[in-house]
């Protein structure tokens, strides 16, 4: 049953193995069909994974699950407890804790950005001179070297 395979010597007259055919450029064997050599590949301008990859949230089920569960006799959750245990820091005087609490309860205020500043240098300009400061880097006329800034 034991049989031991020998490798038969090279020959010095023989010639090196031609490459197959299937080796050649993809583009010649395919004709240049789209999705490659069985026609399912990959397509011009389609992501091979549309969906991006899949959302997981192990860590957040984990800690609601935790927080749901009871944490003393009374029948309080965990949840319930570290909300109390972080009111009692807030009024200790924890202005961390406070904040976390109104950030929680009201949500985070909205901040806003003044942008009149950043719009004064466009407001007078054409849509065509904006157009052009955007494809070339340069306002029309002032290809003399002056600042590309807006004015």
């Amino acid at each position: 049953m034991n049989q031991v395979l020998k490798r038969r010597p090279k020959s010095k007259t023989s010639k090196p193995a031609k490459p197959s055919p299937r080796v050649e450029n993809n583009a010649k064997t395919t004709g240049e069909r789209l999705g490659g050599v069985t026609g399912k590949g990959f397509m011009p301008g389609r992501s091979g994974n549309p969906g991006g990859r899949p959302r997981t949230r192990f860590l957040v089920e984990a800690i609601r699950r935790i927080a749901a569960e009871p944490n003393d006799a009374s029948g309080r959750t965990k949840a319930e407890a570290l909300a109390e245990k972080l009111w009692k820091i807030a009024f200790k005087g924890s202005l961390a804790a406070m904040r976390e609490i109104m950030d929680r309860a009201e949500g985070k205020p909205e901040q806003s950005i003044n942008v009149t500043q950043l719009q004064a240098p466009f407001a007078d300009k054409t849509d065509e001179q904006l157009r052009h400061f955007v494809e070339t880097g340069e306002w029309m006329g002032e290809s003399d070297g002056s600042s590309n800034r807006p004015n």
